[in-house]
Protein backbone atom coordinates (compact mmCIF):
# COMPACT_ATOMS: atom_id res chain seq x y z
CA UNK A 1 0.00 0.00 0.00
CA UNK A 2 1.06 3.09 -0.97
CA UNK A 3 0.40 6.37 0.91
CA UNK A 4 0.09 9.12 -0.64
CA UNK A 5 0.79 12.96 0.71
CA UNK A 6 0.75 16.45 -0.05
CA UNK A 7 4.43 16.21 -0.35
CA UNK A 8 4.26 13.79 -3.57
CA UNK A 9 2.46 15.74 -5.46
CA UNK A 10 4.17 19.45 -4.63
CA UNK A 11 6.48 19.20 -8.17
CA UNK A 12 3.28 19.48 -9.77
CA UNK A 13 1.76 22.15 -8.64
CA UNK A 14 1.07 25.13 -11.01
CA UNK A 15 2.95 28.58 -10.06
CA UNK A 16 1.40 31.20 -11.99
CA UNK A 17 3.31 34.25 -11.80
CA UNK A 18 0.81 37.42 -12.94
CA UNK A 19 -2.84 37.02 -13.92
CA UNK A 20 -4.57 40.03 -15.67
CA UNK A 21 -7.16 38.36 -16.99
CA UNK A 22 -10.12 39.89 -14.79
CA UNK A 23 -8.57 43.33 -15.19
CA UNK A 24 -10.61 45.35 -17.48
CA UNK A 25 -7.68 47.59 -18.14
CA UNK A 26 -4.43 47.65 -19.01
CA UNK A 27 -2.21 47.15 -15.67
CA UNK A 28 0.04 50.34 -14.72
CA UNK A 29 2.88 49.21 -12.61
CA UNK A 30 5.25 51.72 -11.29
CA UNK A 31 8.64 50.78 -10.24
CA UNK A 32 10.39 52.66 -7.30
CA UNK A 33 13.76 50.63 -7.03
CA UNK A 34 14.35 49.62 -10.22
CA UNK A 35 17.45 46.85 -8.86
CA UNK A 36 17.62 43.90 -11.73
CA UNK A 37 15.66 41.30 -9.75
CA UNK A 38 12.81 43.97 -8.82
CA UNK A 39 12.69 44.32 -12.66
CA UNK A 40 13.04 40.52 -13.78
CA UNK A 41 11.98 38.64 -10.60
CA UNK A 42 13.94 36.55 -8.55
CA UNK A 43 14.13 32.75 -7.50
CA UNK A 44 14.07 32.42 -3.69
CA UNK A 45 15.81 29.50 -1.71
CA UNK A 46 15.16 27.54 1.23
CA UNK A 47 17.28 25.82 3.88
CA UNK A 48 17.10 22.12 3.84
CA UNK A 49 19.61 20.20 5.51
CA UNK A 50 22.42 22.47 4.92
CA UNK A 51 21.75 23.08 1.66
CA UNK A 52 20.11 25.73 -0.44
CA UNK A 53 16.90 24.71 -2.35
CA UNK A 54 14.28 25.79 -4.67
CA UNK A 55 11.49 24.76 -6.20
CA UNK A 56 9.11 26.37 -9.20
CA UNK A 57 6.91 27.77 -6.44
CA UNK A 58 9.88 29.61 -5.28
CA UNK A 59 9.88 31.98 -8.31
CA UNK A 60 8.52 35.44 -7.98
CA UNK A 61 7.65 37.87 -10.93
CA UNK A 62 9.52 41.08 -11.26
CA UNK A 63 7.59 44.83 -12.50
CA UNK A 64 8.29 43.34 -16.05
CA UNK A 65 6.31 39.97 -15.41
CA UNK A 66 3.06 42.36 -13.70
CA UNK A 67 3.24 45.28 -16.43
CA UNK A 68 2.58 42.49 -18.98
CA UNK A 69 0.01 43.50 -21.36
CA UNK A 70 0.09 46.93 -19.90
CA UNK A 71 2.71 50.42 -18.65
CA UNK A 72 5.74 50.13 -16.82
CA UNK A 73 6.78 53.34 -15.37
CA UNK A 74 10.40 53.64 -14.05
CA UNK A 75 12.66 56.50 -13.43
CA UNK A 76 15.27 57.16 -16.14
CA UNK A 77 17.88 58.36 -13.70
CA UNK A 78 16.96 55.62 -10.94
CA UNK A 79 17.96 53.03 -13.31
CA UNK A 80 20.97 54.57 -14.89
CA UNK A 81 22.73 55.19 -11.55
CA UNK A 82 21.81 51.61 -10.22
CA UNK A 83 24.99 50.41 -10.08
CA UNK A 84 23.31 46.58 -11.92
CA UNK A 85 22.07 48.48 -14.85
CA UNK A 86 25.25 47.09 -16.32
CA UNK A 87 24.64 43.31 -15.30
CA UNK A 88 21.52 43.13 -17.61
Amino acid sequence: MTIVTRQTFHRYHVNVLVTNGRKSAAPIVSEDSPTYSNLIGRVEHVAQFGALVTDLTLIKPGALHRANGGYLLLDVRKVLCSPSHGKA
